[in-house]
């Protein structure tokens, strides 16, 4: 009976954090670069106690499609890969390319953090493009190259705040797949199926439902069977 009590509300909780990442995908299906989310479910194992389910999001990692906007700091990535960018709370990953200048130049997000070249921040000029394999070129001349990592551990890379993703501190990068292109005047539009996503919250529901169903009736079933152990006595 308890196990039973155990199992439904293992069940209710993993339910819980699915339709967070459902949400989550729905209000970001118009969100440059998203990636969507999908329930992970692992063992945790503990020192002196029995292992314990561990629910988690993963990111689906899927190419979004790309929309041509001819905007030069507009940038995508066709394969796999993540531009790197530096703000004030560290380093970070991201696929939206939806680049600007600030005022001294440099390359920047949405949220004036800096995009990172393989020599530091990228200062940039009119005349400057950009390569397939992220060469910043001035006046014919490579200056820079866009900073492109790949993990081929991709349980590795987590949400970070301000639509960053993150890795821990001692992951090391793979090679870079040959596939990889950076798309000049392009963006990466959001890889989350909104249709898709709609069908998922209705099982969601459903299933917290049937273990909601599931609990009441165990906890009647141990009501009736306390109750009769008392009149007994």
């Amino acid at each position: 009976m308890i196990k039973g009590f155990e199992h439904s509300t293992e069940g209710m909780n993993a339910t819980v954090v699915l339709q967070d990442i459902i949400a989550n995908n729905l209000a970001n299906v118009g969100t440059t670069g998203f990636k969507s989310g999908k329930l992970f479910i692992s063992l945790l194992e503990q020192a002196d106690n029995p292992p314990e389910l561990q629910e988690r999001e993963a990111l689906d990692l899927t190419q979004g499609a790309l929309k041509k906007t001819d905007y030069p700091w507009d940038l995508a990535l066709e394969g796999p890969g993540f531009f790197v960018v530096q703000s004030d709370q560290g380093t970070f990953l991201t696929r939206n390319g939806a680049f600007s200048l600030d005022g001294d130049g440099y390359l920047v997000t949405h949220d004036g953090a800096f995009v990172l070249g393989e020599r530091g921040k990228i200062q940039v000029a009119p005349g400057v493009s950009i390569g397939e394999k992220g060469e910043v070129v001035k006046d014919g001349v490579e200056v820079d190259r866009l900073r492109i990592v790949y993990f081929g551990q991709t349980h590795l890379i987590e949400r970070h705040g301000q639509g960053f993703l993150a890795v821990p501190a001692e992951a090391v990068p793979d090679e870079l797949p040959a596939e990889t292109r950076v798309r000049q005047g392009y963006l990466e539009q959001s890889n989350v199926d909104p249709l898709r996503e709609m069908v998922a919250m209705m099982y969601a529901f459903r299933l917290f439902e049937a273990d909601a169903k599931a609990l009441k009736s165990q906890d009647e079933t141990l009501g009736r069977a306390v109750n009769e152990v008392a009149q007994v006595r």
